[in-house]
């Protein structure tokens, strides 16, 4: 066929073409049309841009169309008909992309030749759970919704449908093209070649189908390896395609197909030139993808600042180049640069057609860098279809990141089903039913079993479940259960490390030490090996073998030399053994000897930790011309420094000094909550409410990264004014934003002042539930139940309280008048610690007094009485014990 009469045809094809998606018109375009002929200015100027670009298309001069598209669209005010159209001719041109931003801008549109041009371009980028949301919109069974139906299942590989779905159409028409196109490549995929030539043959050369179906046949040729069919076929089908002034897509094929078919057979420079053609067609863009490819090697290969460097140059010569973008954002947020991975990231992930990693990579960015409503955005039009564990997961997490717990519910228990032995989700729900309001223990405790009978040594699994069994004061369970899983692994190291720390936890460390050493001896040289030795070192020091914990802590440096708890373990050891001065001295130089960033890190805080800021000053310029270059680590030193320095002043009554440190160190660390804090504390105690209102207004522009902080010190203002219910209030938000235990200390006392007893109750037992473990308000739960006769709950906590902190003066001196109360002489030793402890506290000193006396040792409690009577002569309940006591002897 002459190249003249190969235009000929193709013209008529293309023609047929339009008329076929013309007759689609709705009813609205047709009175559109008509109202064009009948005068009005806008419409016969946008209708004259319309038939203009029609006329270019048909004449292959797209660049033309295009313009006259785009005209339009501007005359016509965007009107959906025009789009629509505009979408078709983006379609036809292989920029789908283009024609899905145009259809998915008409909201409200619902015309069927909307849907169609729709459903055919989400089907062409991918986005296939879009395309069934928009086939359902189409209720009619119609030639064009069913070919789209059916090429749908073949690409989701339903393909008994799909083949029912064409064979109805043929059953309807025995001469349709395209059905026997879409029977083809279904044959095809399937590796039913012969039959997918069959079908090929009855595609007449008039039929719009045609090119498609000498494609699909070249592509069969090459899959057989009849390379000289193939190249038969495809010069055939080149020379029959129509000159157009842009690269239509059919041609892209036809000319990569054909330079491939040649290279393989030997005739490179015959390839070279349909190669060029391309290259011309689309500049740079194989000098793009070649280095994409190079760089994906690099990225591969674990070389990620190679692989960085590369698609750096490629985003910056191609910056529409996705893929570059794609791998520039899942490098970036590896490396822990969540905003650099959003900004690569942002516009060219969609959940539907990106790569798995790449999606999951930007809603793990967006979570993190607190965006939930982005997540939500991305997955909520297609997350009822969505089967990917992942990302239901981050749906869940968003969701209930947003407050919209029952989505969130969903998603997750979703997720949970398609994957049960997912050992992360059965966490995650047990997070969601232990954090979420409406907390449920009882729904909690399953996720935990099912993810213990997982994977009973994974770390995060046995913290989760003793803390269940912890916070509900169980920790004889706890114990049991840690105690017999590392018994059930004797060569685990987690099983047993863990099994140590807890025991430690609860006083019990020559048990610890035992878990620990089996721990050490599975560990791996690096971070375990280092953690298995501090915890060693940790029970030393609470021993009291101090040299075997500086033993420790030695081994601990050697296993991991950055680590800064080790040096501050060290430094322990040895203040212990030879004092505070010649500790800090072998530290220093050890630090020097080692050139160790991490040992100065340790320095500053132990200097901070004794108050001596000079000292610590000084080891920071150490650190920094140590690694000039580690900011991050620099800045946090820096604001220790200033927290101590401000907070310094702020103890000492020179408020103008600290509120200077303070406000100077926000200038280069605006994020340093504890400045903030000592900033607001400053106006309040200088009485500048006024001025602190200013700078709470300030800090309201970053309430999101302040968190709870923000309302804590709304609350701290109104309490200072004694405004007790605007601080009610504010702490309430703080606690509900997050369970600090500064949050938690203030709150209650606001309710004591408050009066409202029945609040305050309910309040500590709310704190306790949160926090079981802290020191306070276990006292407080102690003393409450005390005061309100529950003596065995006041007996329970007093006792897990002293296995903490067995120096709590209140704990052992309540804990003693109960034991006494049961005439338990055990009541002695802990009421005698007591007053070691706190040897000038007049209720300590009274408490051990008057229970000698009452076991019979008056004479052994007469000079404590005395001693109380003498520090609180106006306590009358002190001098009558003293003087019952005097009397008795």
């Amino acid at each position: 066929m002459d190249s003249k009469r190969s235009n000929t045809q193709h013209l008529a094809q293309h023609l047929a073409q339009q008329f076929n998606k013309l007759r689609l018109v709705t009813a609205i375009s047709v009175s559109l049309l008509l109202g064009a002929c009948g005068g009005e200015d806008v419409d016969t100027e946008f209708q004259n841009h319309l038939d203009r670009a029609k006329a270019y298309q048909g004449q292959g001069q797209y660049k033309a169309a295009v313009i006259e598209y785009r005209n339009a669209v501007k005359k016509s005010q965007g009107r959906p008909e025009v789009m629509v159209q505009f979408a078709d001719v983006m379609n036809e041109m292989g920029n789908h992309q283009g024609a899905k931003s145009y259809l998915e801008a008409l909201e409200g549109e619902d015309s069927e030749r909307y849907y169609l041009e729709l459903i055919e371009t989400y089907i062409a980028v991918g986005k296939f759970q879009s395309a069934e949301v928009a086939l359902d919109k189409l209720t009619e069974p119609t030639r064009e919704k069913l070919l789209l139906q059916a090429e749908l299942m073949t690409k989701t590989g339903k393909f008994d449908e799909a083949r029912e779905l064409y064979d109805r159409l043929l059953n309807n028409n025995a001469g349709d093209g395209r059905a026997y196109v879409g029977l083809a490549t279904l044959e095809a995929m399937q590796g039913n070649y012969d039959a997918a030539l069959g079908s090929i043959a009855k595609v007449t050369a008039i039929d719009l189908a045609y090119t498609k179906a000498k494609l699909i046949k070249a592509g069969i040729e090459i899959t057989r390896d009849q390379l000289s069919e193939a190249e038969a076929t495809l010069s055939t089908l080149l020379g029959e395609l129509p000159t157009t002034d842009q690269m239509l897509p059919d041609k892209v094929l036809t000319l990569e197909r054909l330079s491939y078919v040649l290279t393989r057979l030997g005739r490179s420079n015959e390839a070279y030139i349909y190669t060029k053609i391309l290259s011309e067609a689309f500049p740079g863009a194989t000098e793009a993808n070649d280095s994409f490819q190079l760089a994906l090697k690099d990225f591969q290969e674990g070389r990620l600042d190679e692989a960085k460097h590369k698609l750096e140059a490629v985003v910056r010569d191609y910056p529409g180049h996705a893929r570059s973008r794609q791998v520039l954002g899942i490098i970036s947020y590896m490396k822990g640069d969540a905003q650099a991975a959003a900004g690569y990231l942002d516009d060219v992930v969609d959940p539907e057609t990106s790569s798995p990693l790449a999606t999951q990579v930007y809603m793990a960015t967006n979570l993190k860098l607190n965006e939930p409503k982005r997540v939500l955005d991305a997955l909520e039009p297609t997350i009822e279809q969505q089967t990917s564990v992942e990302l239901l997961a981050l749906y869940g997490l968003a969701s209930v990141s947003d407050k919209q717990y029952v989505k969130g519910e969903a998603a997750l228990l979703k997720a949970a089903a398609i994957q049960p032995d997912n050992v992360r989700l059965q966490l995650t729900l047990a997070s969601f039913y232990r954090t979420t309001p409406g907390a449920d223990r009882a729904k909690e405790l399953p996720y935990l079993e099912k993810a213990f009978e997982i994977a009973p040594t994974q770390r995060q699994v046995l913290i989760d479940v003793a803390s269940h069994y912890v916070r509900a004061s169980e920790f004889d369970k706890a114990k049991a259960l840690l105690i017999n899983n590392a018994k059930a692994h004797p060569d685990d190291y987690t099983a047993n490390l863990l099994t140590g720390q807890f025991l430690a936890a609860q006083g019990d460390t020559g048990a610890s030490d035992e878990y620990l050493k089996i721990a050490l001896n599975n560990a791996e040289p690096g971070q375990a090996s280092a953690s298995a030795h501090g915890a060693l070192g940790r029970n030393a020091l609470i021993s009291n073998n101090n040299s075997e914990a500086r033993a420790r802590f030695s081994a601990m440096v050697d296993a991991m030399p950055e680590n800064v708890a080790a040096y501050a373990g060290l430094y322990e050891s040895d203040n212990r053994l030879v004092g505070q001065e010649t500790a800090l001295t072998n530290l220093e130089k050890l630090a020097k000897e080692k050139e160790s960033f991490s040992a100065y890190q340790a320095l500053v805080r132990i200097a901070l930790s004794n108050k001596n800021i000079s000292a610590a000053e000084r080891f920071y310029e150490s650190a920094a011309k140590m690694d000039p270059d580690a900011n991050e680590q620099l800045t946090d030193l820096s604001s220790r420094i200033d927290y101590a320095q401000a907070l310094d002043y702020l103890r000492t009554g020179q408020l103008e000094k600290a509120r200077d440190v303070a406000a100077t160190s926000l200038v280069a660390s605006p994020g340093n909550i504890r400045i903030v804090a000592v900033l607001a504390e400053v106006e309040i105690k200088s009485g500048n409410f006024n001025e602190a209102e200013k700078v709470l207004a300030q800090l309201a522009e970053h309430e999101q990264r302040l968190g709870y902080i923000l309302p804590a010190l709304r609350g701290d203002l109104a309490l200072a004014k004694k405004d007790f219910g605007k601080a009610r209030t504010n702490y309430e938000a703080a606690w509900a934003l997050a369970k600090a235990p500064a949050v938690a200390e203030k709150l209650h006392r606001v309710l004591g002042l408050q009066k409202d007893e029945g609040a305050r109750s309910a309040f500590l037992a709310e704190w306790y539930e949160a926090q079981p473990d802290n020191l306070l308000v276990m006292l407080l739960v102690g003393m409450e139940s005390q005061q309100n006769g529950d003596v065995a709950k006041a007996e329970l906590v007093y006792e897990a309280l002293l296995k903490q902190r067995p120096d709590s003066v209140a704990a052992l001196n309540n804990l003693g008048w109960i034991y006494y109360e049961k005439d338990d002489e055990e009541a002695l030793k802990l009421l005698k610690r007591a007053s070691e402890l706190a040897p000038n506290s007049s209720a300590v000193l009274d408490s051990y007094g008057w229970v000698l006396h009452k076991f019979g040792r008056t004479s052994e409690g007469l000079p404590f009485l005395e001693q109380a009577v003498s520090l609180q002569p106006d306590n009358a309940e002190i001098k009558a014990h003293y003087e019952e006591a005097k009397k008795a002897l």
